[in-house]
């Protein structure tokens, strides 16, 4: 198995500066990256899961429309807020290559897994730097 986690541009408008990590959304956003399972990261466009509700302080994690190299495009986005000409609402950001996504049925099941606690390696990195990570290889 090789998995690469490959460091990207600064995601645009992000809005936390370095340290500085508010609760409750940050809490939420751990949260929400633990909660994420193999087959949601598969899914249609869309969001896949939620935490800490749909107001301030809570967080969604959503499939947007892919890249043209057909990656999955995973964004971790604040909910109760509005982006502004400064400010987003994307707090992290993954793509995962399509080629790790071949992995289904239970005799795939450490396969899925091991791609699995990459793709939450990447979105802890990029929640906490404030780059886009890209999860990349095979398993």
């Amino acid at each position: 198995m090789s998995i690469q986690i490959v460091a990207g541009a600064r995601i645009a408008k992000y809005r936390w500066g370095p340290g500085n990590k508010p609760d409750p959304q940050y809490k939420n956003a751990s949260k929400g990256i633990h909660r994420l399972d193999y087959a949601s990261l598969w899914g249609k466009i869309g969001t896949i899961l939620t935490e800490g509700g749909s107001g301030a302080g809570g967080i969604r994690i959503d499939i947007q429309s892919p890249p043209a190299d057909g990656s999955v495009n995973l964004q971790l986005q604040l909910n109760g807020v509005q982006a502004t000409t400064t400010q987003g609402t994307t707090v992290a950001h993954v793509l995962i290559a399509a080629s790790l996504g071949t992995y289904g049925g239970a005799e795939s099941l450490p396969q899925q897994t091991y791609i699995l606690s990459q793709v939450k390696n990447a979105f802890f990195q990029s929640l906490n730097s404030g780059n886009t990570y890209s999860v990349n290889g095979t398993a």
